[in-house]
């Protein structure tokens, strides 16, 4: 046995995100028995790419029961607990702009040209999904197939109609405000389906991946995604589940799960200088956990840390 395989060198972290069940509370499941491949990671999960400045932080308040003339402790016990993490996405995209807003998070539609709006403006008429539509080949009809470029981000998703009390098919992105007056794109501008067109063929639109959200519905519609916007002030809190991957130098594997994380803060940005005139600006993340019941015992817990030793080093 080899005691220095037990020294853990930090090398890169990991981010993993999944949906959490809103109207549940249930969140995505990880069980550290079956191992946490980066590379390929667990059904549901997804890959959000590295992350630097990863910050855990424990705001744990302690109790104490005393007994006695003299005030002698007994028992200490846990009056609160207030769990948050930090960190900076390396990479944009939809997802990592989402973590990072807080807020609700929207898709930018290929406008029509009319109705100017601060998050996108009057978008042009979505187009059905015919039969045999899958969560990585949109089937849409021959005759504007051509309309569509190999690169280009769509989304898709339902259309909005009177009486949703959560936006989006599989993930929610977004809660219609009482008494708000949403147009028919409502739904698709919220959506996390959205994709990469990889090939267009007469079968359809073949897309880079797989929807997040699972196969579309059978009513679901086709829309041109040309970017992202967030709102900072809106009312809508992201919830997700995340797996934090650090790879360990010399071997073995330090895993952070939180069940369920909600946006713990405002947009905001990293700029670390690379070279004189050339910075890389980082997307920055803050959450709380939020707790969930464990299965085992029904405690009641707020993060999961996982240490998969490397082969050969010793138990202690």
């Amino acid at each position: 046995m080899l005691r220095e395989l037990m020294e853990q060198s930090q090398g890169v972290t990991h981010a993993f995100f999944a949906p959490v069940n809103r109207a549940a509370e249930t969140a995505t499941l990880f069980d550290p028995s079956g191992g946490f491949d980066v590379e390929n990671p667990p059904t549901g999960w997804l890959r959000l790419g590295r992350v630097r400045n990863f910050t855990r932080t424990a705001k744990l308040t302690m109790g104490t029961l005393r007994a006695g003339v003299t005030g002698t402790a007994q028992t200490q016990y846990r009056k609160q607990v207030d769990a948050r993490v930090s960190l900076d996405f390396c990479e944009w995209g939809k997802l990592q702009m989402a973590l990072s807003a807080g807020s609700q998070h929207m898709n930018v539609l290929e406008s029509a040209g009319t109705a100017a709006r601060a998050s996108g403006g009057v978008a042009k008429t979505a187009v059905p999904l015919a039969t045999g539509s899958t969560a990585t080949l949109l089937v849409v009809s021959p005759t504007v197939v051509s309309n569509y470029q190999v690169g280009e981000l769509v989304v898709v998703d339902v259309d909005y109609a009177s009486g949703m009390t959560e936006l989006g098919t599989g993930i929610t992105g977004g809660v219609p405000l009482s008494g708000a007056s949403l147009d028919v794109d409502a739904v698709r501008r919220v959506s996390f389906n959205v994709g990469v067109v990889s090939s267009v063929s007469a079968a359809g639109l073949q897309l880079d991946a797989a929807l997040a959200g699972g196969a579309p519905a059978s009513t679901a519609k086709v829309q041109k995604v040309v970017g992202y916007v967030d709102r900072e002030g809106a009312s809508f809190l992201q919830e997700w589940s995340a797996v934090f991957a650090a790879e360990a130098v010399g071997g073995g594997q330090i895993l952070y799960y939180y069940p369920r994380l909600q946006a713990g803060g405002a947009a905001a940005e990293t700029e670390t200088k690379l070279a004189e005139g050339l910075n890389t600006t980082t997307v920055h993340a803050e959450f709380a956990a939020l707790s969930v019941a464990d299965a085992n015992d029904g405690e009641m817990v707020v993060c999961y840390r996982t240490y998969v030793p490397a082969s050969g080093a010793p138990a202690y």
